[in-house]
């Protein structure tokens, strides 16, 4: 379905404001009231949000179950706008399962306000988990504790905690799923959409993430391409229960720099990737405490230090992916794979390896800077290893954990 480009949410909890263009339009009509500058708790309370007709929970109208599965961190700041713009969907979400990782703000506080406000007829269920691990960990861990509560066509949405979904967002994108998971004989399928870029106060930045510098698609979907870059934003993910399964069983978690791009890449090779193309879906914020970020300007010695220890994580990953992708069932390998994984297997990181690795950053780099990447991928360290690389435990021990289950409340 074709979302409208002017789409804002309702008055009761945003506010519009009067900006130049279009994407103004969606930033002002994603501010929520008071959240920019929302007091600190002194209490176990928060100003209490507009009241507003929610429908009781029911399946999404299209019959098909829905999955939300949200990591937390320390994300007070944002987390209760975005648990909103997901809660007024015009079509719900059936099930949530979110993973507060050792935050020490007050996040687990406004998730549970943003539920007993919003939808107090909404289950949900909330793990508590005693360590931070890191983004691509902490989604790592969640993933193997849902993978066990999901069917095979279930669709799952993947959700970050600090940014924004659009009105028509589920609708659209189930709609878009619905269909295309009748289309993949595996049943592994990977839905994903463009964003508007904006700053932590959601003033417009960027129309769209696919601008062709660095990214555009179908282009950076190539097989080729995925091993030294991603161009999917993690949280505009929808997947199919079968594909988050199948990853689960066989990527070894501290192989990936994050964990959508091995979404990405297991999907490119098992199933199939979407790209829902109407319109943009959501508001990708940029902000101070981003792992990894979209609109920033940077000095030229630190582009050469990122971009060096980039090269470093993606031989790293490409390296794990091919021993991983090795022991994996029979799937359609196209000869690039075939070729790095005997490579990968051979034993360490060998001047062949790396050569491979540049020659392909040299001729699928769609850029000047992109091709550049070559240089950083054959000159690396020879036994060099990233200091900030995952910890070997891929997950945090679940039974550490304080899991709270919230259902649904009995009927007076």
């Amino acid at each position: 379905q074709n979302i409208p480009a002017r789409g804002l949410f309702c008055r009761e909890i945003f506010a519009c404001q009067k900006h130049r263009n279009t994407l103004a339009g969606h930033a002002a009509g994603a501010k929520a009231d008071g959240v920019t500058n929302v007091p600190r708790l002194r209490s176990h309370s928060l100003s209490p949000w507009p009241s507003v007709t929610i429908r009781p929970h029911e399946h999404s109208e299209s019959g098909m179950p829905t999955h939300l599965i949200m990591c937390c961190h320390n994300g007070g700041a944002y987390v209760q706008t975005q648990l909103a713009s997901i809660l007024r969907q015009s079509e719900p979400i059936d099930h949530f399962h979110i993973f507060d990782f050792a935050s020490t703000d007050d996040t687990v506080t406004r998730i549970a306000e943003a539920f007993r406000t919003l939808t107090p007829h909404q289950p949900y269920t909330l793990h508590r988990q005693p360590d931070a691990p890191g983004p691509a960990l902490s989604f790592f861990h969640a993933f193997a504790q849902v993978q066990r509560q999901v069917k095979d066509d279930d669709c799952i949405f993947i959700a970050d905690q600090d940014d924004v979904w659009l009105p028509g967002k589920v609708q659209a994108m189930c709609a878009t799923f619905r269909r295309e998971i009748a289309r993949t004989p595996s049943g592994m399928l990977a839905v994903f959409h463009d964003v508007h870029i904006v700053d932590s106060s959601l003033k417009p930045l960027q129309t769209s993430f696919y601008t062709g510098n660095p990214y555009q698609v179908p282009r950076d979907l190539a097989a080729d391409r995925l091993l030294l870059c991603n161009p999917v934003v993690g949280h505009t993910l929808a997947i199919s229960g079968k594909l988050l399964r199948y990853v689960c069983q066989h990527a070894t978690p501290r192989h990936y720099l994050m964990h959508d791009w091995a979404i990405v890449l297991w999907a490119s090779r098992a199933g199939r990737i979407v790209w829902y193309g109407q319109s943009p879906l959501s508001l990708y914020r940029q902000h101070a405490r981003n792992v990894l970020g979209a609109h920033r300007r940077r000095p030229l010695f630190e582009r050469f230090r990122r971009t060096r220890r980039f090269a470093l994580q993606v031989t790293q990953q490409a390296l794990g992916f091919a021993k991983d992708l090795a022991h994996a069932p029979a799937i359609s390998l196209n000869t690039t794979d075939r070729k790095w994984i005997r490579l990968a297997n051979s034993g360490q990181l060998t001047w062949r390896a790396r050569i491979f690795l540049a020659q392909l950053a040299l001729h699928t780099g769609p850029t000047f800077k992109r091709k550049l990447l070559s240089a950083f991928l054959l000159f690396q360290p020879r036994h060099s290893q990233d200091r900030n690389s995952p910890q070997e435990n891929p997950h945090p021990n679940p039974k550490t954990g304080d899991v709270l289950v919230h259902s649904r409340p009995p009927h007076p």
